[in-house]
């Protein structure tokens, strides 16, 4: 709709109706994607603040001397648990939780190092386990690493076979049988644990070259009859167990 030309005026164009209904609802939408973030973000800051408090507790239990374990630690609160050293130098194990970080590639995992007495790491429904392992090279103190729905490749295999102290070993089926191959002699490991693994006759033969082997937990979802892992295959697994452990228990015995 436009105005008269008249003397001593401008033309001049007002809004259709069209365009002030795109305005308001460029608004409305503006208004709601404000208030999603805003949702968002609040939420972001009570869970942070929720973990806070948790870390909180477990510190105070390890410090007392109840505990000696922290849970589903994440990168942005080891700093934090760093800075207290009283608790810092009791800790003897740590677990880290796909519950509460996915991506275990954080460099600031790396203070994981400066934990004297840290002796066990668990890592649950993780990812990039491999930078993980390349952060905390270098460790002397420790003596378990559990991967539980947390695969570990060839090249993180060898740097798992590069902590010198290593004594015990959890993995499931999402690490390659081939990497096992990796640990054939190993002198130090004592107990061997294989979640899920169906086992063969060449894992067997494996089991067989670790020389020290006390301790081998099976946690399997498996039952005798799945059809992944025929009958067949468990009883004869099952039998050549019983020849291992006997034949070790022979020469234990002379």
């Amino acid at each position: 709709v436009t105005m008269s030309d008249m003397p001593g005026t401008t033309k001049r164009t007002l809004p259709s109706r069209r365009t002030s209904c795109l305005t308001v609802a460029a608004s409305l939408a503006g208004g709601v994607i404000f208030l999603i973030v805003f949702a968002f973000t609040s939420l972001d800051k009570q869970f942070a603040s929720a973990q806070r408090r948790l870390l909180n507790r477990q510190m105070a239990e390890v410090k007392n001397g109840k505990s000696g374990a922290i849970m589903s630690l994440t990168p942005e609160l080891a700093p934090y648990l760093m800075r207290d050293t009283d608790c810092a130098g009791q800790v003897a194990a740590i677990t880290i939780s796909g519950d509460f970080t996915r991506d275990v590639s954080d460099n600031r995992f790396q203070s994981l190092k400066q934990l004297p007495r840290l002796k066990t790491i668990n890592l649950e429904y993780v990812g990039c386990v491999d930078a993980f392992l390349e952060n905390i090279q270098g460790m002397t103190s420790l003596e378990t690493l559990s991967f539980h729905r947390a695969g570990v490749s060839e090249n993180g295999m060898r740097l798992v076979i590069g902590f010198p102290h290593l004594r015990r070993l959890y993995i499931d089926a999402r690490t390659d049988p081939a990497c096992l191959d990796l640990l054939k002699n190993h002198a130090g490991i004592e107990s061997l644990g294989l979640y899920e693994y169906p086992i063969t006759s060449a894992q067997l033969a494996f089991l067989k070259t670790l020389p020290n082997l006390r301790n081998l937990p099976f946690f399997v979802y498996q039952s005798l009859d799945d059809p992944n892992v025929p009958s067949a295959a468990n009883v004869f697994a099952m039998g050549e167990m019983r020849k291992l452990f006997e034949g070790r228990s022979r020469e234990e015995a002379q």
